[in-house]
């Protein structure tokens, strides 16, 4: 369901892909039809959660009511995407984060606090990884399913945002989850 009102608190779930662009130049006709796909897939399941998608320069953007469900559509994603056949040298490596906090809704965008600091959040998130903010994951902490666990990363600074954000990441079985330091 939409949010009730636009001052409502939402989960954020945004998303891009990360260093697309040597691919891009090389494989143009490849890439295109990846992306098409990849987009497809990301509304598909943000849809079936119930998920408002919006998008903010290049980046896949949706809010859900209700963190449990932002949850459930990034656990979705990550599997879909992961047992997706692409047609590319290199699937698409794709960034999640999600943060959870008070929206504004001018004109069916999203705008404001919780929405820049998803946008630092991806920032600092590798491709295939999924990142948590804090309060996202005391939002889903007692609704996680069973297989599925949260691996505490620590507190980061987020640019020049106070204060430091404690994240986490999103842990599905069978799906990678080892990845660098944060960036």
């Amino acid at each position: 369901h939409m949010l009730e009102r636009p001052d409502d608190i939402a989960t954020l779930l945004v998303s891009n892909i990360a260093e697309s662009n040597r691919d891009w130049t090389q494989y143009l006709a490849e890439m295109k039809a990846a992306l098409a796909r990849h987009q497809a897939l990301l509304h598909q399941c943000v849809e079936a959660e119930g998920g408002h998608r919006f998008s903010t320069g290049g980046v896949f953007c949706a809010a859900f009511a209700t963190a449990p469900a932002a949850l459930r559509a990034a656990i979705a994603v990550r599997r879909a995407l992961h047992s997706e056949q692409w047609q590319t040298l290199v699937p698409p490596r794709t960034r999640l984060v999600l943060h959870s906090g008070p929206v504004e809704l001018p004109n069916e965008a999203y705008t404001g606090p919780t929405l820049d600091r998803a946008a630092r959040l991806l920032d600092i998130c590798h491709g295939g990884q999924t990142l948590l903010a804090g309060v996202t994951q005391r939002l889903v902490r007692d609704t996680l399913p069973p297989d599925v666990h949260l691996r505490d990363l620590g507190p980061h600074r987020l640019n020049d945002l106070l204060p430091p954000e404690q994240i986490a990441q999103l842990v599905v079985p069978n799906l990678p989850a080892d990845f660098p330091p944060l960036k």
